[in-house]
């Protein structure tokens, strides 16, 4: 099958995008294109599959910049945190990769998938939590999420979280709300 077959004839990416034309399905990725997600090929993947991929590709730090830096597919950016070796992916690109973040779809899979495995994820939410830049605030927020779901509750947070739900941010807001729910669920508040 297409996904465990490597073509020796194709380079790595090229494998990978043949992978993602295999498994295309054209009905979401127009539901993707009238949401307005800001790429220009959407092949339309789900996360499972992009999971199913990642697995078959393994992890490739060349191979995970190249996916990245093709800015122009959903895919690609969405299959690169999944593909990224963790040990491997060093503050400065962390930051680089989170300033370059281009959806609410990508920051969920980038924090699910890697930064939030990261040992100095904390400074990463220090970094972004008061960026101007709501997709940075965004990812922050997401990474409070992620230690939150992981146990590790750092309630000098709060204060952070209940200024960004004060700035009334479309994409914020209701991540802001969720996670300060979840924080006072656990603290017994």
């Amino acid at each position: 099958m297409i996904l465990s077959e490597e073509n020796v004839t194709f380079g790595r990416m090229q494998n990978v995008k043949r992978r993602f034309f295999a498994l295309r399905n054209g009905i979401t990725a127009d539901i993707y294109r009238r949401a307005g997600a800001p790429y220009k090929v959407i092949f339309g993947l789900d996360m499972v599959q992009l999971a199913e991929v990642g697995k078959a590709t393994g992890i490739d730090v060349d191979l995970a910049e190249a996916l990245w830096a093709n800015d122009t597919t959903r895919e690609s950016r969405l299959l690169a945190p999944m593909v990224m070796d963790v040990d491997r992916m060093g503050i400065e690109r962390a930051i680089d990769w989170i300033k370059g973040v281009k959806s609410c779809e990508e920051a969920d899979v980038m924090c699910h998938k890697l930064l939030r495995r990261l040992p100095y994820v904390t400074k990463l939410v220090d970094v972004f939590k008061d960026s101007p830049k709501d997709m940075e605030r965004y990812v922050s927020i997401r990474l409070i999420a992620n230690l939150v779901s992981l146990g590790r509750i750092d309630m000098d947070y709060m204060a952070a979280l209940k200024a960004e739900k004060k700035r009334s941010c479309v994409i914020t807001e209701r991540l802001c709300s969720q996670v300060i729910d979840e924080i006072n669920f656990i603290e017994g508040v």
